[in-house]
């Protein structure tokens, strides 16, 4: 029995802090047992003749059906004083009385201006452990409650100390051997008793602390590795510690919540060494690719929402308190600026971005490794974890802009290749090595942006003059041509086909020719127009250019070729002119008294043809008499010659140019769309390569 007036929330917990409950009779034998204890105390406990302690019932929870605080189960033996219980839903704590009600029950209201004397049921004798004791030579760290020293409870040490009530009022650690070695407990407004964790000021330098400096002490019968100790004595599951969820009814289990502890002369800038003890300290690194929010081809770069992490280890860190949950395990931002953090480099990206360490930035710590023993040193019990088995994680997002160097000539058949490279800040290779994790990068969401398909993306190392490691992202992009097939390339081949379907127009319909070829010229010099203004300007010629350059020049022939067959079209009366003309037009006379046969007749003969050939003047001219003996055959023959159709010319250039811009045109655009779906046949045969040569995903440091 403690002879202290508490209320009824504080008997619970210093009960509960000295590894029991407050005392309630299970029988008979007991109810006598606890009355005579109670009523040697009456002169302190109950000397109005009021209530002697509490009992450890209550109906809080359903009036009139009472149970035990602490098992929940309904009370079995009860012993009511006449008329009682009678408080209602007012009382729902119960007292023994003394006086004329001979240890009979009451019920009480549990406020906190009723104050009686508790008494605990503890199993005998009732060990504690003094935590935060840095020197056991000095003061024990193992105590007994061995009795009552001026009424108060007296905790005697195994060896060389003790704990008790001065007649000052004040509680003391002291040495036995050496009276002025001691520490006293400070008043922490609580319990007036040195169970729990309270601050004690020492008489001389202890533990770090000069001579005057308050060192928090915990006074504890929790079990050790097991436990952990609340501010007021009570104990809970040590891995309830720093969960986000309160356990202690003082809340202590969420206070002082820092996952790090670093020995002293840590220092942050240094980068730590390797688990091995030699080379360069590995630091992994994933990415994971959330959206491309634009792609700029005409300016050479695009911009991307993208998660970068990268996990090491530091050896010369503990960690505190780590769950099996990772995102419990956080590193706050003001602890994440006092250990080591890789930075990273983002070569080529815009305004010189680098990876940071503030609000943003999610540090956490994964959970592999065991936890060491438990050190008693501490005057909080701590899960500690080492740095040599456990990660460190940081995570943040980054909204980035790369350049990209897009080539144009395939337009808008083409595939580029753009690229993210990462690499270390400050520290060279010989200290901090940048390794891909698994695969390195992910990217799930969609694949088919407005202009480009995302295709394959692959980690590489970095490799440079410079002696500082570094990852590249490349990251194929597939432009998607639908959009341009349907505003390109189609509407120019139907221009084309109407440009051709003019040689089926009636051969000497020139004028709706040219004015169907023509006017296929000018929708074609518009379009193109057009088109111009929105494609990349490049000093070099695309695929797109080439096709327009031939769709004009194919327009352009065929309007040659219409004009080639007008030129040699003879109109009705241009033929009837020449035939007025064969008819008119005789051989002029032979001048008189010359022979036929002389070589000065044959002279003339071919003189006259010629002249006449040259003025384009049809001439018939009377056969000689050498001719008179020409076969039947021959003269049938220049029959038939003088019979030929006189527009033979116009229909065979006509004919002649049907066939010959069909071929061309077919020509052209099997070599055209051979070229254009060449980079895409090839892209597509390294990327079936690439998925069946693709490697097993390595899990480097088995850490998910």
């Amino acid at each position: 029995m403690f002879l202290d007036k508490l209320q009824f929330s504080a008997s619970t917990f210093l009960c509960s802090a000295l590894g029991g409950s407050v005392a309630t009779p299970l029988n008979a034998d007991e109810q006598e047992t606890l009355y005579k204890l109670s009523s040697k105390n009456a002169d302190l406990c109950a000397a109005d003749g009021g209530a002697l302690m509490w009992l450890g019932i209550t109906d809080q929870d359903s009036e009139k059906e009472w149970y035990y605080y602490d098992t929940k189960e309904p009370v079995q033996f009860l012993l009511w004083s006449q008329g009682q219980p009678n408080g209602g839903v007012l009382e729902n704590c119960a007292v023994m009385k003394g006086g004329t009600f001979q240890g009979t029950w009451a019920d009480n209201a549990c406020r906190k201006s009723f104050k009686f004397c508790p008494v605990c049921r503890v199993a005998i004798p009732v060990f504690l452990r003094f935590r935060g004791i840095c020197d056991s030579n000095l003061y024990d760290d193992r105590f007994i409650l061995a009795g009552l020293r001026n009424n108060k409870p007296y905790f005697r040490g195994y060896y060389r100390s003790h704990v008790y009530y001065t007649d000052a009022g004040n509680w003391q650690l002291e040495n036995i051997l050496e009276n002025n070695t001691f520490a006293l407990m400070e008043e922490s407004g609580s319990i007036d008793f040195p169970i729990g964790r309270n601050n004690w000021q020492f008489s001389h330098g202890f533990c770090g602390k000069k001579a005057g400096e308050l060192l928090s002490l915990a006074l504890t019968q929790c079990s050790k590795n097991e436990e952990f100790t609340c501010n007021n004595g009570n104990c809970i599951p040590l891995d309830q510690v720093c969960d986000r969820r309160a356990q202690c009814e003082d809340k202590s289990d969420e206070l002082d919540c820092s996952t790090v502890l670093r020995p002293n002369g840590y220092q942050p800038t240094l980068p730590p060494p390797s688990v091995n003890g030699s080379g360069p300290l590995p630091v992994f690194l994933n990415l994971t690719l959330l959206s491309f929010k634009s792609i700029d081809a005409i300016r050479n770069k695009f911009t991307v929402d993208i998660v970068i992490r990268m996990i090491w280890k530091d050896i010369r860190l503990q960690f505190k308190n780590l769950k099996k949950d990772r995102q419990l395990n956080i590193i706050l931002p003001e602890d994440a600026k006092d250990i080591w953090v890789p930075v990273i480099d983002f070569l080529n990206a815009e305004n010189n971005q680098k990876s940071e360490v503030d609000n943003d930035a999610k540090v956490t710590i994964k959970r592999l490794g065991k936890k060491l023993d438990d050190n008693v040193e501490l005057s909080k019990e701590a899960s500690i974890y080492s740095g040599s088995e456990n990660y460190i994680r940081i995570s943040r997002k980054y909204t980035v802009t790369f350049t990209c160097i897009f080539s144009f000539f395939y337009y808008p058949f083409n595939t580029d290749y753009c690229s993210m490279v990462f690499r270390v800040k400050r520290n060279t290779l010989t200290y901090v090595s940048l390794l891909k994790y698994g695969e390195g990068v992910s990217y799930e969401a969609n694949d088919k942006l407005t202009e480009y398909a995302v295709g394959r993306i692959e980690v590489s190392d970095y490799m440079t003059i410079d002696p500082y490691s570094g990852l590249s992202v490349s990251i194929q992009m597939k432009h998607l041509y639908a959009s341009q097939i349907l505003t390109i390339f189609i509407p120019t081949t139907i221009i084309n086909i109407i440009s051709y379907a003019t040689f089926f127009f009636k051969w000497y319909d020139f004028q709706n020719r040219i004015m169907v070829s023509l006017t296929s010229l000018l929708v074609l010099m518009t379009l193109f127009s057009q088109v111009a203004d929105t494609l990349p300007r490049t000093s070099y010629f695309k695929l797109v250019d080439i096709w327009f350059f031939f769709s004009i020049i194919y327009t352009f022939l065929i309007i040659m070729l219409h004009t080639l067959v007008e030129y040699f079209h003879l109109y009705e009366h241009e033929i009837r002119a020449m035939k007025e003309c064969k008819t008119q037009k005789k051989e002029p006379d032979l001048p008189k008294g010359l022979d036929e046969k002389s070589e000065l007749h044959r002279f003339w003969r071919e003189a006259i043809k010629k002249t006449f050939e040259s003025l384009q003047i049809p001439v018939r001219i009377a056969p000689s008499t050498e001719n008179k003996t020409e076969t039947r055959e021959t003269k049938q023959e220049d029959g038939k010659k003088k019979e030929k159709c006189p527009n033979w010319a116009s229909k065979f250039v006509n004919k002649f140019g049907n066939v010959f811009s069909a071929v061309v045109y077919v020509v052209v655009n099997l070599v055209f769309w051979v070229v254009a779906f060449m980079q895409k046949i090839q892209e597509n045969y390294k990327d079936y390569l690439a998925s069946m040569s693709k490697p097993e995903v390595p899990d480097n440091v088995g850490y998910p």
